[in-house]
């Protein structure tokens, strides 16, 4: 492990991926950081690239502060370019929400909506060991992306997506079902339902307004079933443990990352960055500060 690698996990689990971002303890995270690197023998010259900013997960502004006490010392910081087009915690939901589906080897498992986030439950199934992976999405370009992601088949609507889990189950259904849409619809969490087996567990990601009644299903079917509904905030992980772990698939090469960089854009472009997301046309898009 580099010694900014060291730096940026030291980083994150002092500040705890944002659940307390006050400025102490930002200050203690930079101190921190940089006492560790003193500790190892590391000196300021020593470093080029401190691994922080946006990594720093689910608030942006801890990120930022770290990254401008760090700067403070005279040690270049930017941020890395590949972890940074996964959102970390697009990342960390993803990977995870397969942990709160409980995938395990041989499963038939679905994902619908295989955005930045939906391609990463896709790695998540796969790296987990199920044998059939179901991409759902009604973009093409994202259906062919997701098949070098880690998904065996591709389909553009929910009904094929039941049809083929049942196919490829012989009649019993798929064991997990991940909505990780942008935005969740009840159609789409009762399609999501209908496709697991028995004992089967739908797992929900994805998000619609908090007034909206997203699940409708059938307490006679969720009763005589025994099917699970689960909600994921950044995929029930437990960051000090699964940060580290996320990393070391990295390192292993198992776990994509710039692949997901469908297009990079300057500050100026941001305009069309929006308009490419709106259409489908990213997988993920980066607006390169320079």
């Amino acid at each position: 492990m580099s010694a900014s690698e060291e730096v940026w996990i030291l980083g994150i689990r002092m500040t705890k991926f944002g659940k307390h971002a006050d400025l102490d303890t930002v200050d203690l995270a930079a101190e921190a950081a940089t006492g560790a690197l003193a500790d190892a023998g590391v000196t300021m010259a020593d470093i080029g690239v401190l691994a922080a900013g946006n990594l720093m997960a689910a608030n942006a502004g801890i990120g930022q502060q770290l990254q401008k006490q760090i700067g403070q010392t005279g040690i270049p910081v930017y941020n890395v370019a590949n972890a940074c087009a996964t959102g970390a915690t697009a990342l960390r939901t993803a990977i995870m929400a397969v942990k709160a589906g409980e995938v395990r080897p041989g499963d038939t498992t679905i994902v619908y909506g295989v955005g930045g986030v939906g391609h990463n439950a896709l790695q998540g199934a796969s790296i987990a060991g199920a044998r059939y992976v179901i991409a759902v999405d009604p973009v093409e370009f994202k259906r062919e992306s997701a098949l070098n992601f880690g998904a065996t088949h591709s389909v553009a609507t929910t009904d094929e997506a039941q049809a083929l889990a049942l196919e490829l189950t012989w009649g019993v259904g798929a064991d997990q079902a991940i909505v990780t849409m942008g935005v969740v619809t009840e159609d789409v969490v009762s399609a999501a339902f209908a496709a697991i087996r028995k004992r089967g567990t739908v797992v929900l990601t994805g998000l619609a307004g908090p007034g909206a009644k997203t699940v409708n299903v059938s307490g006679f079917e969720l009763a005589l079933f025994e099917k699970r509904l689960q909600g994921a905030l950044f995929g029930s992980s437990n960051p000090f443990d699964d940060i580290p772990r996320i990393l070391d698939l990295y390192r292993a090469g198992k776990l994509k990352l710039s692949e997901l960089i469908t297009t990079r854009y300057t500050l100026d472009q941001v305009n069309q960055g929006y308009e490419d997301m709106m259409a489908g046309h990213n997988i993920r898009g980066v607006i390169v500060h320079e």
